[in-house]
């Protein structure tokens, strides 16, 4: 929050869990109706008296106002969920427009204001997400005072440019005429969840691709031809993911991995910032006798890992997996764990009485039919 702000910092995220609303669209309500207060208080008042609607008070405010990045945040969302519920509705239909889109694949420059540019590559969802992890893999391994955000932006100008050449060697290249940067030995991952009857062709169903959402079938199977697999177990009754096949301060990779795929986005109730983009934060504090382990570690975007310490705050941990947020004035929200049923063979639905306990991991594994998980290779 920009300390010039007239609310306060931690405001947004309790407005946000009372109206169900995102972090910045509750900011942008409090932001709008701090502006009313202040600069138009007889439009409030008329609002206030029913004498003009809400529609004709928010447009007072906002034309005067630069369009915002929580508009523009609002609308992506809105997006999402209808792209993932067409692809749920059609998925065969889902699979054509793929390869049809697949044909639209392009790069291109977009004028800017101040002298910049946006230069921006339309490519399948699985290479994008490959291309991204690369260049965060390689800024992260810069220490310098610049920005993530920077630094991957000036990777991307310098290796086009060919001023920066990879290379997995530890000596330069005589010949490239640039500088040589020696690429980070840890593998980018890029994890696919799959039903094992997507994968044979038996069904149609969407995948999920970690950090972007719901892809169609095809492009799973297809991502599939070259992948290095590794085996993830779902709970068929809550969708929840349980294990990983895979203790310090710091998770080792294999298991921040599992955590990120487990969670897909930061745990509070109205985050949506991906999970991969994510801090991983131990539920009870590493100083006061707390586990690295997958039970004790929850994704939190920054702004929320800060907000669980702030005063008043609580967090609790429930059996199934959900956590219990606690705002400082009382008001309980609750996040469960990320479902991967839609994306996973479902068995029979259980009688309605009486329900049976649910099946331990043992009985998944010898009787189930999890679904497949796959990393990409990278692409170095």
């Amino acid at each position: 929050m920009d300390e010039a702000s007239p609310i306060s910092r931690w405001a947004p995220d309790e407005l946000g869990c009372a109206l169900g609303l995102s972090r910045l669209t509750a900011k942008s309500r409090l932001l709008e109706a701090a502006r009313l207060e202040s600069v138009f208080p007889q439009v409030l008042a008329a609002w206030e008296e029913g004498r003009i609607d809400e529609g004709r008070a928010r447009a007072v405010n906002e034309g005067t106002l630069c369009l915002t990045d929580e508009s523009a945040r609002t609308v992506a969302q809105v997006r999402a969920a209808v792209r993932e519920a067409v692809l749920r509705v059609d998925p065969e239909g889902a699979n054509r427009r793929f390869r049809e889109g697949r044909g639209r694949r392009r790069v291109e420059v977009l004028p800017e204001e101040d002298g910049m540019a946006t230069l921006r590559a339309l490519l399948p969802a699985t290479e994008a997400q490959r291309v991204w992890h690369m260049l965060t893999r390689l800024a992260r391994s810069l220490r310098e005072d610049r920005s993530l955000d920077q630094r991957r932006a000036d990777l991307v100008a310098d290796l086009l440019c060919g001023r920066l050449v990879l290379s997995d060697l530890e000596q330069e290249q005589a010949d490239t005429g640039g500088r040589t940067m020696t690429v980070p030995p840890a593998a980018t991952l890029v994890q696919v969840v799959v039903g094992l009857d997507t994968l044979r062709g038996d069904s149609n169903r969407p995948a999920q691709l970690v950090g972007y959402g719901p892809i169609p079938a095809d492009l799973a199977r297809e991502a599939a031809l070259d992948a290095v697999w590794r085996r993830l177990v779902v709970d068929p009754l809550s969708g929840a993911l349980l294990d990983h096949g895979r203790t310090t301060y710091r998770p080792p990779k294999a298991l921040a991995d599992f955590v990120r795929a487990r969670d897909q986005v930061c745990r509070l109730p109205i985050c949506s910032r991906r999970a991969i983009d994510c801090e991983l934060d131990h539920r009870q504090r590493w100083a006061d006798g707390g586990d690295t382990a997958d039970h004790n570690l929850d994704g939190r975007c920054k702004q929320h890992h800060l907000l669980k310490e702030q005063p008043g705050w609580q967090v609790v941990a429930e059996a199934d997996g959900a956590l219990t947020w606690v705002t400082p004035t009382g008001p309980r929200y609750t996040s469960k764990p990320y479902d991967y049923r839609p994306f996973v063979p479902r068995e029979a639905e259980p009688e309605p009485s009486p329900r049976p306990p649910p099946p331990t991991l043992p009985d998944l594994i010898a009787g189930g039919v999890p679904p497949a998980v796959f990393d990409e290779p990278p692409p170095f």
